[in-house]
């Protein structure tokens, strides 16, 4: 029993090939091992399926002539638009002759929220469990209550930034005995740090609805369950309507013994809301260059990924500097990526960095008192990243320093192997993507590229492991500011790559489809051929 990664690092070892997480899958599919015999393949989840994953599956089934399959799964929970694969052919062509079974019995939810949720989902759910109990609390009450509860217990949902952060915060002020970094976990993004930090069976939850599957708990409390949010998330460029429902539904639907939606002015989402289709809206938004890869078709990425010309550049040292990722379950991993930074270059100034956040959230100038100006460059950092997340728990409860003097003066010692301290720092860089028809400005990708030297585009990473993703942002570094060549690299084990862009029309045209998820086939831009 394994994931589909596990499963690829397993048989590709016994081949001899060694390869990182996010090559594994391609990697198999271009090396066909021998994958051995079996009887039985059960698929989890099937409805997640990406393109990789069903030739992989192929290969198995290829290596397996009549093997039996059993999948599961629930095309009503696909809550990732990841994916430009129609799962539902797939799996049709892929179990062939095949037995359908339908289970209608939900034993998590009561009778009322399971046939809701059905009739929002236009599916049979009987909820079978007497013991849930469906109610409605204020912001006040539910801290009241959370108070008495075990944190094994709890799992709260909402949108990351919200209330759900403010009661996370006053928990942790209040009842810091039961509540702190030791028995709460609580996520900063929705792509963190590869599993660096991951929750407990006896720590309690605070996530957000995306990250809600496969997640239980006895109690669940829902935040921003309102009209307002739906508004807000319905109204964001690419999102679909049929992934957004299931995402809310999925979150309304993980506690086994009570779920408590935290009442607010705002009206509660209706049932009617939830249940009637609404256009993807396709007006952009600008957009930052080092998430515009993030949760987009990984067949897309794939094809922009494809256009890179990538040489590893050859390194001494290869052993990793160990500075701890996390403090308990606080990740640290946006902290060190600033730290090397901001005690490298000379340049690089965090007391600009947090006024720019305040400049932006002029209600939190408050917190930015004489203590906090005249305190360390750790303690400034995570002021920062506790200001991004909203959690006080970066300033309250992470022990410092986190980077200790040995591992600082490594890393320095490390970036000035190829840089000097008084390097070309933070330089602002843009693509703007123009509407063919009347050459307006549809939307900017905006971004920062760490250090420009010599017409070199530096980004820097520390991180357990390079992706693509990564690989692409620096990409888009270099052809935003019309330069030849890049270099990503990972300090941490310095690992380095040179990335070059052969052709930058076909580069920006998968990129153009990609982060637009194929609502804009190809990039234009005014006088295009001049620039190249």
């Amino acid at each position: 029993m394994t994931n589909y990664h596990g499963f690829a690092y397993m048989i590709l070892s016994r081949s001899g090939v060694s390869v990182g997480i996010s090559d594994l899958i391609q990697r198999f599919i271009q090396e066909k091992p021998a994958i051995g015999r079996y009887d039985i393949l059960i698929i989890d989840e099937y409805q997640d399926i990406e393109q990789e994953l069903a030739e992989l599956l192929q290969l198995v089934k290829d290596s397996n002539p009549g093997i039996q399959i059993i999948a599961v799964g629930d095309m009503e929970q696909k809550i990732y638009d990841k994916t430009t694969l129609n799962v539902e052919t797939f799996m049709k062509g892929f179990l062939e002759d095949h037995i359908r079974l339908k289970f209608t019995q939900c034993f998590r939810l009561s009778a009322h929220l399971a046939a809701e949720l059905g009739r929002v989902w236009r599916k049979e759910i009987n909820g079978v469990n007497r013991c849930c109990k469906v109610d409605e609390m204020t912001e006040k009450e539910v801290i009241l209550f959370l108070a008495e509860q075990n944190p094994e217990d709890i799992l709260c949902l909402g949108a990351r930034t919200g209330v759900m952060s403010d009661t996370l915060n006053i928990l942790e002020e209040r009842y810091s005995h039961k509540f702190n970094k030791k028995t709460v976990y609580a996520t900063i993004s929705d792509n963190d740090s590869m599993g660096k930090t991951e929750p407990k069976e006896d720590s309690a939850i605070f996530t957000t609805y995306d990250s809600s599957k496969g997640l239980e708990r006895k109690i669940c409390v829902i935040f921003d369950f309102t009209e307002s949010y739906w508004n807000v998330r319905i109204s964001k460029p690419m999102q679909s309507y049929t992934v957004l429902r299931n995402i809310f539904c999925v979150a309304a639907s993980r506690g086994k013994n009570r779920i408590i939606f935290v009442k607010s002015d705002e009206a509660k989402l209706s049932e009617k809301t939830l249940s009637s289709f609404v256009k993807t809206n396709q007006k952009f938004e600008d957009m930052d260059m080092s998430e515009m890869f993030e949760f987009k078709y990984k067949e897309d990425v794939e094809k922009s990924f494809a256009q890179l010309k990538i040489s590893k550049l050859k390194s001494d040292d290869h052993t990793p500097i160990a500075v701890k990722s996390t403090d308990d379950l606080i990740d640290l991993s946006p902290c060190i990526g600033i730290y090397q930074e901001a005690v490298f270059f000379d340049n690089y100034q965090i007391d600009v960095a947090i006024r720019l956040k305040l400049l932006l959230n002029p209600e939190l100038s408050r917190l930015y008192t004489k203590e906090v100006k005249n305190s360390s460059l750790d303690q400034k950092i995570l002021f920062l990243v506790s200001l991004d997340t909203r959690q006080k728990r970066y300033r309250m409860q992470v022990i410092t320093p986190f980077v200790n003097e040995e591992q600082s003066n490594q890393i320095k010692a490390r970036l000035q192997t190829r840089l000097n301290r008084d390097e070309n720092a933070q330089v602002e860089c843009k693509i703007d993507f123009y509407d063919q028809e009347n050459e307006k400005i549809l939307f900017t990708a905006k971004g920062f590229a760490d250090v420009v030297k010599d017409d070199v585009v530096y980004e820097l990473k520390f991180v357990s492991e390079l992706t693509h993703e990564h690989f692409l942002q620096c990409a888009s570094y270099v052809v935003a500011m019309n330069l030849q060549k890049g270099i990503l690299w990972n300090t941490r084990d310095n690992t380095v790559y040179e990335i070059e862009v052969p052709d930058r029309r076909v580069f920006l045209n998968t990129v153009t489809k990609t982060v637009t998820k194929g609502m804009m086939e190809c990039y234009y831009e005014p006088n295009f051929l001049q620039k190249k």
